[in-house]
């Protein structure tokens, strides 16, 4: 009795029951977040660290800022493919990535430098109080019969 046969008749049979997308999909769900990230708060300050493999271009990432968030858009540079795939762990192609950060931070005062595949981003913690909430009123429309 061999289990990979099995597993392999079940990976089939799941193919052919919800499709070829079905493992794909799948797979989306299970992914590491690309680009992976590490984040500190260190007195006024939020360092965000954004792994980058193979960039050495700066046109090829973006990043843009509100209070609570930081976006990182890019382009992975593609590796030179020779002969048959086997593993592909490295990611390759369009990124984008939307990050919460742990506090509300200066859009004014942002500063990055990447080196040797590394971002280092150096947010500041914004330290005017944010207004409160606004609430919103809701108008009722009736039906015009």
């Amino acid at each position: 009795m061999d289990p990979f046969k099995e597993m392999n008749q079940w990976k089939d049979n799941l193919h052919h029951f919800f499709g070829g997308d079905f493992w794909h999909d799948f797979e989306q769900l299970v992914e590491p977040k690309i680009p992976a990230v590490t984040i500190y708060e260190v007195d006024d300050k939020i360092l965000v660290y954004v792994t980058l493999p193979g960039m050495k271009d700066r046109k090829h990432v973006r990043l843009s800022i509100d209070s609570h968030s930081l976006h990182v858009k890019g382009r992975f540079p593609n590796l030179h493919q020779q002969g048959e795939l086997h593993v592909n762990e490295i990611p390759r192609g369009d990124f984008s990535r939307r990050i919460d950060l742990p506090v509300a931070v200066r859009r004014d005062k942002a500063t990055a430098q990447l080196r040797d595949g590394l971002m280092v981003i150096h947010l500041y913690k914004n330290k005017k109080k944010s207004k409160p909430a606004k609430n919103i009123p809701v108008e009722i429309v009736e039906d015009e019969s």
